[in-house]
């Protein structure tokens, strides 16, 4: 059927523009046929350049700092991968030149060390010493020098004054080991877990039990085996010298707090310093370490100091007015055993 509306002919301009408005409205751009369009698209790209620009100098900032820190992460690990590695040489090279106790030597053992010291007092020292004492028995320099020395010093003349005297060493041997036996419950009550220090007392408990069927030959061995059951008892020592120092903040303090350690850490109370200083195996000992573990079980030591003054030289008995019962060499940073001729 024929409609009854009248279509009448667009003109082919007005078919374009309309053609060109539905192609905008579609993809959603502004159209730039005109000036005014196209200052519009500049108008909006320029911020959105400076954002985009921005942003990526933002990034990029942001790599580059991410790649210097992992340079410098990767650095430090390769450091101390170094370090690690130069301090187990170190310690290995120790380790097989020297054992944990070595046999009895003549004090001029160590003349060589020292020939040509520009501190005479070193030689005219050992030179003494040379003429005093029968022997020496040197002990490996590895932080833990003292400890050994005390421990195995004292068990070792133990034995050897059974051979003198018997029921002498014997009532020494039980008043010591009553000693040692009752000193785990002081470490408790000084803030140590029993369960974890129990093992170390024990091993030390154990060892003056079977004391009287001990020799010196197998006491020398027990202690010269690598991380064996004496250095269960060297650190058990160690927990003795802090358990003491712990009951008796008073008096210790003072002196921890006069000590200078060069880069403003300094320990300001005992728990900290023993932490620190005490309880790690490797940590080198003052004198407050030796009077703090003398005075737990009862021993003296008399310390000959060969530090290369001129004179005589210094001989130290901590604590004082007691018989020493064993006598170390002190030199800077180490002590060895001295043995006197009898």
């Amino acid at each position: 059927h024929a409609s009854s509306v009248n279509f009448q002919p667009v003109p082919c301009f007005l078919l374009k523009v309309m053609a060109s408005s539905v192609s905008a409205a579609d993809e959603g751009v502004v159209q730039t046929d005109t000036p005014a369009g196209a200052a519009a698209v500049e108008d909006t790209a320029a911020p959105i350049a400076a954002v985009v620009e921005t942003s990526n100098s933002a990034e990029a900032t942001k790599a580059a700092e991410d790649a210097a820190r992992q340079a410098q992460i990767d650095e430090q690990q390769k450091q101390n991968a170094l370090t690690t590695e130069q301090l187990n040489k170190i310690q290995a090279d120790i380790a097989a030149e020297n054992l944990l106790v070595n046999v009895k030597e003549n004090v001029d053992v160590l003349f060589p060390e020292y020939k040509g010291n520009p501190r005479p007092g070193f030689m005219s020292g050992l030179e003494d010493l040379n003429q005093r004492y029968e022997s020496l028995r040197r002990v490996r320099g590895d932080g833990n020098c003292f400890y050994r020395c005390f421990l195995f010093g004292f068990l070792e003349e133990l034995i050897r004054k059974r051979s003198v005297d018997l029921a002498s060493a014997e009532a020494e041997r039980v008043a010591f080991l009553e000693t040692v036996r009752g000193s785990i419950d002081d470490l408790v009550t000084v803030g140590y877990d029993k369960n974890a220090i129990e093992m170390f007392w024990e091993e030390l408990v154990e060892a003056l039990e079977k004391l009287p069927d001990t020799d010196a030959a197998a006491l020398e061995a027990t202690f010269q085996e690598e991380n064996g059951v004496a250095e269960y008892m060297v650190w058990y020592c160690r927990a003795l010298c802090a358990g003491f120092m712990k009951r008796n903040p008073d008096r210790f303090l003072p002196f921890i707090l006069s000590l200078d350690d060069g880069d403003g850490t300094a320990c300001l109370d005992i728990v900290t310093f023993c932490a620190r200083e005490v309880e790690p195996m490797g940590r080198e000992c003052e004198q407050i370490h030796i009077i703090a573990l003398c005075e737990a079980l009862g021993v003296s030591v008399a310390i000959e100091y060969l530090d290369g003054s001129s004179g005589p030289l210094a001989c130290l008995t901590l604590p004082e007015g007691r018989e020493p019962a064993i006598t170390l060499l002190y030199r800077p940073g180490h002590y060895d055993i001295l043995y006197a001729a009898r």
